[in-house]
């Protein structure tokens, strides 16, 4: 019986040190490593991910489509002074009475011109035209039927000397024109940049997501073996039962810990194939991986533009400050010098200028002024200001705007410089926890360290390891956000 007792001792000893053996290499967490996305199939690059996008994503084809347009449709301006086709037909008769006699001879007249006519920017609006015209005059008691079929070029013209003066209202009309059209194509392309900019974002979180499910893994899978092997010594009874129960619930802990993790992959999987038009959860192709060399490579890259919502806003003060000038104008006294003058003389009429019948139809010069103004100064004055108003609040806004641009710029570049030198420190940390971990479960297996703490140095590894990948997600969205300043989405 005393031997049955000595060799049932010696075999729990046994039994007790080789648990003890497997666990140290077995717990033993792994480096901090590059985040990898991985998933088993085709590679896709975020140049090629932001290519999907920018094909299949219906709100940056629709806000990429309507800044080309609104580009397009700013040349209009240029419009309002390039040469113009004009013409015109008519037909008609008219009564001529005959000093000579008691009748009157009705004259048919069908007449056409055709020319050109353009607006120049100081104030002048002329016309070109060729002349066409056709008198017949039918027999009459003094005299047969007779026609008159003279051509000639004339010319006519329109100078302002108040209102429109200089072209004021002119070129403020092709202004408006002109800067309402960019102010809008400049705010679509910065919708499009937002858009790009927002894929971006979800492909490094869901490259992230999926870094942050392997860490999850490997945490229950060590949070598995301290549970197992716990559980051994319980059942030995080498170990309290308040040691297996930490052990149980800290490996409940760590699977709660992964069922969250993959939730938020789910999230990340969802919001990626939305960016690329497509419904569902589904994410087959494998990620980029974020190397400790790509990530030193990121740095702050120099301004090259101006971002495209202070250039929308810019364009908007400029409409703004062109529609008041152009409805100051129109309040204006208008006063104009017009003429028109026979550039080339017609053929001579039947019977010489001496036909008195067709005398009054013979082109000659003409010149003259047109004056209109409006009466009522009073409320033309207010309609003035509040346009003049209006102006000055759209360049204070455009000034505001100016203002956040400088300040988000360096604000930006202050937290991206920031969060690089903290994610240097996580990493060192998370390695520094990982030795910290290690070394404390070797301890625990000499017996100078207790389960307890070997749990506690496991969350202090795990927060690590998350404040790196918070660090990273920061760093990443920043890197992102300096694209809006000129840096294009290819050349990094």
């Amino acid at each position: 019986m005393k031997a049955i007792c000595l060799f049932t001792m010696i075999l729990s000893i046994l039994i007790a040190g080789g648990a003890f053996a497997q666990t140290p290499k077995e717990l033993k967490p792994s480096a901090p490593k590059a985040a990898t996305a991985t998933s088993g199939g085709p590679a896709l690059s975020l140049s090629e991910f932001l290519g999907q996008v920018s094909s299949k994503h219906q709100g940056y084809q629709a806000a990429d489509q309507t800044s080309k347009a609104a580009m397009a449709e700013s040349e209009a301006a240029k419009l309002l002074f390039r040469p113009n086709l004009v013409g015109e037909a008519r037909a008609f008769q008219h009564g001529l009475t005959n000093p000579y006699a008691d009748d009157t001879s009705k004259v048919t007249n069908r007449a056409y011109n055709l020319g050109v006519e353009q607006q120049t920017n100081f104030g002048l609006s002329g016309k070109l035209l060729f002349n066409h015209n056709e008198y017949i005059n039918p027999a009459t008691q003094v005299g047969p039927s007779s026609q008159w079929k003279p051509d000639w070029f004339s010319l006519e013209f329109s100078q302002s000397l108040y209102r429109n003066w200089n072209g004021r209202e002119a070129k403020s009309q092709a202004e408006l024109i002109q800067s309402g059209a960019l102010a809008k194509a400049f705010s679509q392309s910065y919708a499009t940049k937002q858009l790009l900019l927002e894929a971006e974002s979800n492909y490094w979180s869901l490259v992230l997501a999926r870094e942050n499910v392997a860490m999850q893994k490997d945490s229950v899978a060590r949070a598995q073996r301290i549970h197992d092997w716990t559980s051994r010594r319980v059942r030995l009874q080498l170990a309290d039962r308040a040691e297996g129960l930490q052990a149980s619930t800290n490996l409940q802990s760590r699977k709660l810990d992964l069922k969250t993790a993959e939730d938020q992959e789910r999230v990340a999987a969802q919001m990626f194939n939305s960016s690329r038009g497509v419904v569902g959860d589904q994410v087959n192709e494998t990620l980029a991986t974020l190397t400790p060399e790509l990530i030193a490579s990121f740095n702050v890259p120099a301004r090259t533009t101006q971002r495209d919502d202070v250039k929308a806003a810019e364009f908007q003060a400029k409409s703004t400050a062109a529609n008041a000038r152009l409805e100051g104008e129109k309040n204006k006294p208008k006063v104009e010098l017009y003429g028109s003058l026979p550039v080339t003389k017609p053929q001579e009429p039947p019977g010489g200028s001496g036909n008195f019948m067709f005398l009054s139809q013979q082109p000659g010069t003409t010149i003259g002024l047109r004056l209109s103004m409006p009466l009522d100064i009073g409320t033309q004055s207010r309609v003035r200001e509040g346009y003049a108003a209006e102006a000055q609040a759209a360049d204070w806004t455009f000034q505001r705007k100016s203002f956040e641009e400088e300040r988000d710029w360096q604000d930006l570049t202050s937290k991206f410089r920031e969060a690089k030198e903290r994610l240097k420190l996580y990493t060192e940390l998370e390695k520094q926890q990982s030795e910290k971990l290690n070394y404390e479960r070797d301890r625990q297996q000499r017996g100078r360290s207790t389960l307890q703490q070997v749990i506690l140095f496991e969350a202090d590894y795990q927060l690590a390891q998350l404040g790196r990948l918070r660090t990273l997600a920061e760093l990443l969205t920043l890197n992102a956000n300096m694209k809006l300043y000129g840096v294009s989405y290819e050349s990094r």
